[in-house]
């Protein structure tokens, strides 16, 4: 008979497993910053404080995760990939570009200059060197628009808002967003 595994995941839950009568095999605490919680009288902080010093997950844990206090360094490192990730690209596209110019070039002046007047034939057409060499110069110009549509378009945010209740209580809401900004052709 296989033995079947169940991940739990959430806050609390050595004491959902007590109350089950079950045990963890593997248990990962993830550290990580105080969740912004809003409540009129706390309560759902007081549980997760009576919690941590009853059950004390960090030391009883296998593994201990620590996530950075600045909640938006991931998204930080997920926007400096996503940079990088398009500056690459472009980059290539334009080294392409670049080598489509010194080989266009070569060609388009072996055939003007040479005495050799070869042409090469595909699909039933006829090109001369000086030809192809046009061809390929013009290339590089397609290379080119592709690197400058493949640059990286990024926008980044962060807005604060404050909301009061009745009751006198407020909240401030963080709100971030990144965003690939779509080039519109000029």
């Amino acid at each position: 008979m296989m033995k079947s595994h169940v991940v739990i995941e959430g806050v609390c839950v050595l004491a959902v497993l007590r109350r089950l009568n079950l045990a963890s095999d593997v248990l990962i605490y993830v550290r990580g910053r105080t969740p912004r919680v809003s409540t009129r009288d706390g309560s759902i902080l007081d549980e997760v404080d009576r919690y941590t010093r009853t059950f004390n997950p960090e030391q009883k844990a296998d593994y201990v995760i620590d996530t950075p206090q600045d909640h938006t360094s991931w998204r930080l490192q997920v926007d400096i990939a996503y940079i990088n990730a398009k500056t690459r690209l472009a980059m290539l596209l334009a080294g392409g570009g670049i080598l489509a110019i010194l080989i266009g070039a070569v060609v388009f002046v072996i055939g003007a200059t040479g005495e050799d007047t070869t042409t090469i034939k595909i699909a039933g057409f006829e090109i001369s060197a000086t030809g192809l060499g046009a061809v390929i110069l013009a290339t590089s110009a397609i290379w080119g628009y592709l690197a400058f549509l493949a640059r990286p378009k990024y926008s980044h945010s962060r807005q604060y808002r404050n909301s009061s209740s009745a009751d006198g209580s407020s909240n401030i809401e963080e709100i971030e967003s990144s965003t690939v900004v779509k080039s519109r052709p000029q």
